[in-house]
């Protein structure tokens, strides 16, 4: 009865280490290689014959920062496991064992093997003291972890990040750095998760681009080593640093704005024009009081306008607004069914080679357009065939329909900046509407668009010198901000009281800001 009563409760010893094993595994990341002496076996008083355990499988060899890692297939029946370990030069050595009921564990004499290369093998023995066959005999290269030494925004879509090795070792083949917006979908490699590898053991630094702005990412870095082993490529890689974070810049809107003014015109049969000068001046000027940077050009050809365009917008990006101002000549080609702007040269840039090219710059793209001055469009001897009457509608027309192809660029939270962006790419203003002409004017002693002259009077500054008087009167509401349908209405009413031309706008009714305070 006393040597059953030690039977059982050795049994229930046993069992409670094994227990206490489970629940420590399920605890930590992974448990340790023990060495001394292995858990007693109690074999089966009834003498019955068990089943040889089966084969263990090691899944996996990883870098961890306490050694290399072992990661085994889940197998019932096993008792305890036995590790040995090759290394060229010193052979096969036993190194521990680990109970059963693991299938993670770590090798932590292996801790500062940097640069080894290290085969492991398994047994496994069940309660019967019945031992498998060796299992599998992966192979792993120990490779250091890099320390991250500094993380900071780079700007509203980018971060850098720096590193070096956390210890000296030639068998590096490059980095691997993992982000994403959560540290759940960083751990778990899914939603917005990333990587980026640098195949360059020499890196020490990487920018991540492309980045939402305003936006903590999570981030971590581990090295690797590519190498071959049977003619097969293998990669090792390092533990990963810890989890950190760093947060990208608030987007900042930055506007830009092309002011073109053609007023002297090569060709003898186009009547030349006094306002265009003065318009552009008082634009840029006004503008600039609206935190606008300004380029301004002067009597340019169709290709001189398209290649002004492109350098002067280069830098957009999706949260900027950019502006482009005409004054001069256009007019509505009836065999081509085509409104234009006229080059100084004769050359006819039509609005929808105008609008494709403003639609390649990221961003919202205002459009403003003082053109047809006095009825004299462009070759005025050939009447009817240059004639402006439709040429507002038609602008109106070719950017309605250039929107309707564009992809609307929006943040990651699909939220809008201080109202510049919106669902409509373009914002569009030109002086007139369907069958009307746009005039110039003198008034106190300055020539100038009309409508050019109430827009910046609308901006709350003068004509030509564009000084501001501390009011904007197309403000409607105060609120330092003048959206595209506020200074529509403002020019509107304007400019009908002085001649008979009617302002139109695009999109109608929109609160998309175009000047801000």
């Amino acid at each position: 009865m006393k040597e059953r009563g030690k039977r059982l409760l050795l049994l229930f010893s046993v069992l409670i280490v094994m227990i206490l094993a489970a629940v420590s595994a399920n605890a930590e990341e992974a448990a340790f290689i023990q060495t001394g002496s292995r858990p007693t076996v109690i074999k089966d008083s009834a003498g019955s014959v068990a089943k040889a355990v089966s084969t263990p499988q090691i899944i996996s060899l990883y870098n961890s920062n306490n050694g290399v890692g072992i990661k085994l297939k889940k197998q019932s029946g096993v008792l305890y496991y036995d590790f040995y370990r090759y290394e060229a030069g010193k052979g096969t050595k036993y190194i521990g064992w680990c109970y059963g009921s693991q299938t993670n564990i770590i090798d932590t004499t292996s801790k500062s093997g940097w640069g080894k290369s290290y085969v492991y093998s398994v047994y496994a023995t069940d309660s019967n003291y019945r031992s498998s066959r060796v299992s599998n005999k992966p192979r792993i290269v120990r490779i250091p972890p890099a320390k991250v030494t500094s993380a900071q925004a780079a700007s509203a879509s980018s971060i850098k990040i720096q590193w070096k090795p956390a210890y000296s070792c030639s068998k590096v083949s490059g980095y691997q750095i993992e982000y994403a917006k959560s540290k759940n979908d960083l751990s778990k490699k899914k939603g917005t998760f990333k990587k980026a590898t640098l195949s360059k053991a020499s890196a020490r630094s990487a920018t991540l681009s492309g980045l939402s702005a305003n936006t903590t990412y999570y981030y971590r870095i581990r090295a690797f080593y590519r190498y071959k082993v049977n003619g097969k490529l293998k990669i090792n890689y390092s533990a990963y640093t810890t989890f950190a974070t760093v947060k990208t810049k608030a987007r900042v809107t930055k506007y830009r704005a092309l002011l073109v003014g053609n007023s002297n015109y090569k060709d003898p049969r186009v009547t030349d024009l006094k306002g265009p000068k003065n318009d552009v001046n008082a634009m840029a000027k006004t503008l600039r009081n609206y935190h606008y940077t300004t380029t301004i050009k002067q009597d340019m050809s169709k290709s001189q306008m398209l290649n002004a365009i492109r350098y002067t917008f280069s830098g957009a990006s999706s949260s900027d607004v950019s502006l482009f101002f005409y004054s001069g000549h256009g007019g509505y080609n009836r065999y081509t069914s085509k409104a234009y702007l006229a080059g100084a040269d004769s050359s006819l840039l039509y609005m929808n080679d105008l609008a494709s090219a403003l639609k390649k710059i990221p961003g919202k793209v205002i459009v403003v357009l003082d053109s047809c001055y006095g009825g004299n469009a462009i070759y005025k001897s050939a009447e009817g065939e240059f004639t402006p009457e439709v040429f507002n509608q038609f602008v109106v027309d070719e950017f309605a329909m250039a929107d309707s192809d564009s992809t609307v660029i929006k943040d990651d939270d699909s939220t809008e900046k201080n109202g510049e962006l919106r669902n409509s790419k373009f914002l569009v203003l030109t002086g007139g509407s369907k069958g009307e002409y746009t005039y110039e004017s003198r008034i106190n002693g300055a020539y100038g668009g009309v409508f050019t002259r109430y827009f910046v009077g609308g901006a709350g500054c003068s004509f030509p010198g564009g000084t501001y008087t501390g009011k904007i009167p197309a403000d409607k509401n105060s609120d330092k901000k003048v959206t595209l349908t506020e200074m529509w209405s403002y020019t509107r009413n304007a400019v009908i009281r002085r001649e008979y031309q009617h302002v139109s706008c695009y999109p109608s009714g929109s609160n998309s800001v175009i000047l801000k305070k």
